[in-house]
């Protein structure tokens, strides 16, 4: 219970003190927080529709894609089995998002893992983009 309130910021703290239990606390602040509106989904949407790396490093790139994942796969209610297809679904649809927004110099492992897409996962998307980065940043400059 010490770790939640020592984790929020000070000004939740008076308002959280009434709470006996981590489980209660833990339920005022989803009740407080956590929304399902149609207005956040759509948020979410418009951002996950237009990130893209940039000139963000592929760690850089998958930390701020992987932040919005998670807002998003937190609005997708639980299912009761452990192989849920929708979260399946939503997984490979996110990977193949992430993927299509990588700068023009991965062009070659782009089309690469998304022909492989019986066998995609995130992990393998990220390890596969890392080392082409590294590749990449190894070759001699372009001469001018």
């Amino acid at each position: 219970m010490a770790a939640i309130v020592n984790s929020v910021k000070h000004s939740l703290i008076v308002s959280l003190s009434k709470f006996q239990t981590a489980k209660a606390i833990w339920g005022s602040l989803k009740q407080r927080y956590v929304q399902d509106s149609g207005a956040l989904l759509h948020t979410l949407m418009q951002q996950t529709h237009a990130i893209e790396q940039n000139d963000m490093s592929i760690d850089e790139y998958y930390s701020a894609f992987d932040r919005l994942m998670g807002s998003l796969t937190s609005m997708v209610p639980a299912c009761t089995t452990a192989a849920c297809p929708a979260h399946q679904f939503l997984e490979k649809f996110l990977t193949y998002r992430f993927v299509m927004g990588v700068r023009e110099d991965f062009d070659s492992i782009r089309t690469r893992l998304l022909h492989s897409s019986s066998t995609l996962t995130m992990a393998l998307a990220l390890s596969d983009l890392l080392a082409e980065e590294t590749r990449l940043k190894s070759l001699p400059a372009p001469a001018v």
